[in-house]
């Protein structure tokens, strides 16, 4: 063929030349000037030259390889009958001015016989010529035949686009993906290879599930639209268009895959977009896009509970019932959809009884459309919305019917698929309801609820994110039947079991939706959308953990505790110290690949602190790869009891956990098995009452300073006469005494915690450990690993008001922190010798902090060395920058409670971008701000405070507060602890965890009820 388009190409460039030149020696036929004749003539070679380009083209074999056979026969039949009804019309208008008449028969030949025989020899070049002129002149911008090509190949691909079939495209679209000359010809063609490989790419996650697909068909799909928004045309914008609709399908799938907020952001963005263009761009039926829309406004309703959301949800859902494309009624999917946004807004208490009537009318009408089909998604939802009939209606009999409905559909079910699982999942919560409705229900009805969640949760075909939560279902109903059991509040004839059976099958339970988070939260999910998946999940860990306890599996349950709790930094954590050395030797290629993953995945956000969408979508491609590639190496093993018992190497740690199942103290030795201290005196809601009284009292405080500060401004605004100034000073003595109240209201308030806290938690544990009861002068350390409501309470400093030093925490052990054990074990890992051991000085002066040059001067004195960032210099994106090459820190600034440390600019580093500097092998860390080791209420277990996060990033100690720091004592505070640090100029990291304690007795004992001096700080680490 190429040498075929080489020959044509030669005669088309030599033959119209010489015609042209005897037309020239003739002189020019009637009806053509001697310019239209050499016109003519010159478009010969520029034809000529077309094909011989096209005959170097390798795509023309290509391209008809992969034709199918009957298009190839077709097309060149198609040119001819194109070409010759062109000729025929032509001559036949031609024919009419002459004066010949219009006739498409015999005109032609009319004309043909009246033309002199010049004229009609060129006549027949110019139609020769016509052939290679009206297929490649509109398009010699794209270089020519290319585009020609580029039609075929849209062509040969239909098949394996559709089928998913990835290699075979690419094996078909290989010559389109060589450079070429033209720039704009390049940009179409990696625009139009990115847009097919997304196709087919999506096609393939359709048919197989293999998310890799996704990440790499979202990335396709970027660079596709990159490539053709630059180019012009309207078939180019068909084509974009056309593209970024399908990038919405996976955005979608990505949503539903990680949780991911900004790309359900998109999607909504993205459907907007559709429905706001010409009919052209997004076809005539426009409910595919309306009730993808709604699905996506219903979903960031769930995540945000805008109600904005769920109206428009509804309202949009109520357009796509509405439109009837093609004459056709509502369709089931937009009933089915209607029905779930009226749900969503009934179970969060919107719309009342009217949304659940609405929702069961559209179900109802859906079900009644899938009849005789194989559907069966309407009845799905109607069984969902029948569980949420109001109180006030014949709620027995619409659960009764819901159980009947899902009994069917369970039932009727292939065994083991994924349909089954969700189906028993859902007979599972109805009869739930139905055990929580009847006050007397029958006795098999427990049993029913038990093995439905159970089936659910154990099914493999089950999407992760559903197993777990049937897991959690199936395990919280059977501890929680247990406990009524052992308080004789249901006879064991009516549950079908003993106690100890109900704590072990939901022991089983919890354990397995535990060994589940990490699929659902996994590292490949934006970090804020961690936490929101993470809050839905608040206390599941140590539910579990404490289930496990009265199921006599302690060891257990301190494995459930290392899994379940602190997540996010747990992965960062993984992915900085997973042992890579084996595979140098056994798997280099492998050990490559994971050292350039890991590398890429530990590097910090660009200036800003946010990622574009593909950056993100890059990270979550790497993420699954990592765990992928991980797992199947068997690098990602979770570590069992006899692994992290070597925490306690040093001294025991007490795993304090506060449920409703129990509270219990599980103390870790290095040797031997976990002993169980019961808290017998402490409950789940005292812990609630106790951390309540204590908020209050610091609201109280908060409201007293505001005040005071109030009455200054008022004072100095107005300075005024003397009445007014006896006036602004009364107001002002009154604010300070209010003060004061709030002050003391506060000691009280801990002191009452710290009696209560020695009494229910540590007395018992002190108890259990005779070895710490030793008087011979050397305290023994101690680390407090408190898990949930926990996590809030100040262990480290419980004492007796009324007791001597022994009768305190401090007094017994020298108290410090560690999130889990493995953070511990991390901190205690072998070091390489830092370059340097500088140490880096933030400092951010405030006006209600008038002591920070003082304490700045205090570090300065013992560490001159140190490098000082200050003011309106010690920005955010300077501390990231400065921070991974010194060892030590020093900051003094604002510290604000689950919000992070507030520096210069009044900007503030949160813990997500202290997590995102780079990997640290740092030794000391004191941050002398407030509230800097308080955790998220939402998600207390993750640690989501800049302390532990530098704890988890590398630095072996770390000095925080679990309250608000007095700033007129903290230089003395930061004078004294760095006294006992710094030996002969050298400042001993090892030494903080006595050197705080130390500096704290001295505290104590000469503020003895005052414990906002010295209560606040607190030790993490080694």
């Amino acid at each position: 063929m190429r040498v075929g388009l080489w020959i044509l190409g030669a005669v088309y460039a030599v033959l119209p030349g010489v015609c042209g030149l005897f037309v020239y020696l003739d002189g020019p036929p009637p009806g053509m000037t001697m310019v239209q004749v050499i016109a003519l003539a010159l478009l010969g070679p520029v034809a000529g030259a077309m094909l011989v380009r096209a005959g170097y083209e390798p795509l023309v074999p290509e391209s008809w390889r992969y034709t199918p056979p009957l298009l190839r026969a077709l097309l060149p039949l198609g040119c001819v009958l194109v070409f010759g009804c062109f000729a025929v019309v032509a001559m036949a208008v031609r024919g009419v001015a002459l004066g010949m008449g219009f006739d498409l028969v015999d005109g032609p030949r009319a004309v043909w016989a009246a033309t002199p025989v010049e004229f009609r020899e060129l006549t027949l070049l110019a139609l020769a010529l016509c052939v290679p002129l009206l297929v490649w002149a509109p398009v010699a911008r794209y270089e020519g035949a290319h585009m020609v090509h580029r039609v075929l190949l849209m062509q040969a691909t239909t098949r394996p686009m559709r089928t998913g079939d990835v290699e075979a495209l690419r094996a078909v679209t290989a010559p389109l993906r060589r450079p070429r000359r033209l720039p704009s010809a390049n940009a179409l063609d990696e625009g139009m290879m990115a847009a097919l490989d997304s196709w087919a790419l999506i096609n393939h996650l359709d048919r197989t599930q293999e998310m890799g697909s996704l990440d790499a068909g979202i990335a396709a799909a970027r660079r596709g639209l990159g490539g053709l928004r630059a180019l012009p045309g309207w078939g180019s914008k068909r084509f974009v268009w056309s593209l970024r609709d399908n990038l919405g399908d996976a955005l979608w799938e990505r949503y539903q895959d990680t949780h991911s907020s900004a790309a359900l952001d998109e999607v909504i963005l993205i459907r907007r977009e559709v429905l706001a263009a010409p009919r052209w761009r997004k076809g005539l039926d426009q409910r595919p896009y309306l009730i993808q829309l709604s699905e996506a406004l219903g979903a960031r309703f769930d995540l945000s509970g805008d109600e904005g959301d769920l109206r428009e949800a509804v309202e949009v859902a109520e357009q796509a019932v509405r439109s009837r494309p093609l004459g056709r009624g509502p369709s089931v999917t937009a009933l089915r959809n209607l029905g779930r946004q009226h749900i969503r807004g009934v179970r969060e208490g919107k719309g009342g009884i009217a949304a659940w009537e609405a929702a069961v009318a559209a179900l109802r009408a859906g079900v009644a459309l899938e009849a005789g089909s194989d559907e069966d998604g309407c009845l799905f939802q109607l069984i969902g919305a029948l569980i949420e009939a109001p109180r006030e209606g014949p709620r027995a009999a619409t659960l009764a019917e819901a159980r009947g409905l899902a009994e069917e559909l369970a039932d009727e079910a292939e065994p083991g698929t994924g349909e089954e699982g969700s189906y028993r999942y859902l007979l599972g919560i109805v009869l739930l309801e139905l055990v929580e409705e009847d006050p007397d229900p029958v006795p098999a009805l427990w049993v029913e609820t038990t093995e439905a969640f159970r089936a659910a949760a154990e099914n493999l075909a089950v999407p992760a994110e559903t197993r777990l939560h049937a897991a959690r279902m199936w395990g919280m109903f059977a501890a929680g039947t247990a406990m009524e059991l052992a308080a004789g509040g249901v006879a064991r004839e009516r549950v079908g079991a003993t106690a100890e059976q109900l704590w072990t099958s939901g022991a089983d339970g919890l354990a397995l939706a535990v060994e589940l988070l990490p699929l659902v939260v996994w590292r490949g999910v934006d970090p804020g959308d961690q936490r929101t998946l993470l809050a839905d999940l608040y206390e599941l860990a140590v539910d579990a953990a404490a289930v496990a306890v009265c199921a006599g599996r302690p060891e257990r349950a301190v494995e459930i505790l290392e899994r379940g709790r602190t997540v996010m930094w747990s992965q960062l954590l993984d992915l900085r110290t997973t042992e890579l050395t084996r595979l140098r030797t056994d798997d280099p290629e492998l050990f490559a690949r994971l050292d350039a993953i890991r590398e890429e995945l530990d590097t910090p956000l660009p200036e800003g602190g946010a990622e574009d969408p593909a950056r993100s979508e890059r990270r979550t491609a790497l993420a699954r790869e990592w765990e992928t590639r991980t797992r199947e190496a068997g690098l990602l093993r979770s570590p069992d009891y006899a692994a992290l018992r070597a925490a306690a190497a040093e001294g025991p740690v007490v795993i304090v956990n506060i449920t409703v199942f129990g509270c219990h103290a599980l103390v870790v030795r290095h040797v031997g098995p976990v002993t169980v201290v019961p808290l017998d005196t402490l409950t789940h809601e005292a812990t609630g009452e106790a951390l309540d009284r204590t908020a209050k009292a610091d609201e109280r405080l908060v409201q007293a300073h505001a005040a005071l500060r109030e009455a200054h401004r008022n004072a100095s605004a107005d300075p005024g006469t003397p009445t007014t100034s006896i006036s602004a000073t009364d107001g002002i003595a009154a604010a300070e005494a209010l003060v004061i109240r709030a002050e003391m209201r506060r000691e009280q308030a801990s002191a009452r915690t710290l009696d209560w806290l020695w009494e229910t938690v540590a007395r018992p544990v002190f108890e259990a450990l005779p070895e710490l009861g030793s008087d011979d002068g050397t305290l023994r350390r101690l680390w407090w690993c408190p898990t949930g409501m926990a996590t809030y309470l100040p262990l480290h400093a419980a004492g007796s008001r009324r007791g001597g030093v022994r009768e305190s925490v401090p007094g017994r052990v020298v108290p410090s922190y560690a999130p889990t054990l493995t953070s511990l074990l991390h901190a205690r890992r072998p070091r390489q010798a830092p370059p340097t051991e500088s140490l880096l000085l933030l400092t951010v002066d405030e006006p209600d902090l008038p002591e920070v040059g003082a304490e700045a001067a205090v570090v300065a004195h013992h560490v001159p060395e140190s490098v000082r960032l200050r003011d309106d210099d010690a920005t955010v994106d300077a501390v990231a920058r400065l921070l991974p090459d010194h060892t030590r820190l020093h900051a003094v600034c604002h510290g604000i409670a689950r919000e992070g440390l507030r520096v210069g600019g009044g900007e503030i580093l949160t813990p997500l971008q202290l997590a995102r500097i780079p990997a640290m092998d740092a030794e000391f860390a004191f941050l002398s701000a407030c509230d800097t080791a308080v955790p998220d209420p939402e998600v207390p277990d993750e640690a989501t405070h800049p302390a532990a996060v530098l704890h988890f990033g590398g630095f072996r100690h770390v000095l925080a507060s679990l309250y608000p720091v007095q700033d007129a004592s903290a230089p003395a505070v930061t004078d004294a602890v760095y006294g006992r640090l710094v030996r002969d100029g050298v400042l001993e990291a090892d030494r903080a965890p006595r050197a705080l304690h130390a500096t704290l007795a001295e505290l104590r004992a000469e503020h003895p009820y005052q414990p906002k001096i010295w209560m606040p700080y607190i030790h993490i680490g080694a």
